[in-house]
């Protein structure tokens, strides 16, 4: 047996509204929210944690294979249904007295939250840097336009990475979005590992170092990237 969160529609429009209120980054359009089926539930196919007390989620929006990434609140999340999936592939659904009663405001159908503020960060300078040092190429593919290429943090600097070298991989932009929300993984080898069934498109079985060894990641920014996000 496993458990999964998972949202109705009501709170995901809820959830939805609140990350577009509170000007979070990642929200969901209105009107896909809206043509969703009332009488469906829609499971977290993935998360990690975007920023302090922040989790930002892959929500399956029904059987077209199509999902979404929205951030919310740890004290959110942690307030949404579960569900267990049985060995003979039956499914059970948390009651709505149950999971209402774990709300921290019960009595309210929304709540106000605020957004942790986070230090202004010398981003040009690093993506400058790895960049310059991964040759200007993607680390997994071989697309070396750097108009589409992204400096991608190892370690998260919200849970204490650093903007070193060392703490970040060139990435396109489509493996930074894949990187960013678990599709893919690297090991403290640099090895790829593929996370998911979709048709991701990987070049390499290991990450292409710099050229520079002083330029290389360190292992232990992979090892607290997978404490991170705990995969």
């Amino acid at each position: 047996m496993h458990s999964n969160k998972y949202f109705t529609k009501e709170l995901l429009r809820e959830a939805n509204n609140a990350a577009i209120r509170e000007k979070r980054n990642q929200a969901i359009r209105e009107e896909v929210i809206e043509g969703l089926d009332d009488a469906l539930i829609y499971p977290v196919f993935n998360y990690f944690y975007h920023a302090k007390n922040e989790m930002r989620v892959m929500v399956v929006l029904g059987y077209n294979g199509k999902w979404g990434l929205l951030d919310m609140s740890m004290l959110r999340y942690d307030s949404l249904p579960t569900s267990v999936s049985k060995d003979d592939g039956s499914v059970i659904l948390e009651d709505e007295e149950s999971y209402n009663a774990r709300r921290p405001y019960p009595n309210a159908r929304e709540w106000q939250e605020s957004i942790v503020l986070k230090p202004v960060r010398k981003q040009k300078s690093f993506r400058d840097e790895v960049l310059k040092a991964y040759n200007n190429q993607c680390a997994v593919c071989n697309i070396s336009n750097s108009k589409v290429l992204r400096a991608a943090h190892i370690w998260p600097v919200s849970d204490g990475g650093t903007e070193e070298i060392q703490n970040g991989v060139c990435l396109c932009v489509t493996h930074e979005v894949a990187y960013d929300a678990g599709l893919f993984f690297i090991t403290t080898e640099g090895k790829i590992v593929l996370n998911t069934e979709d048709d991701l498109k990987i070049d390499y079985q290991s990450i292409r170092y710099p050229d520079n060894k002083e330029d290389h990641p360190f292992m232990y920014n992979f090892i607290k990237r997978k404490e991170f996000f705990n995969y």
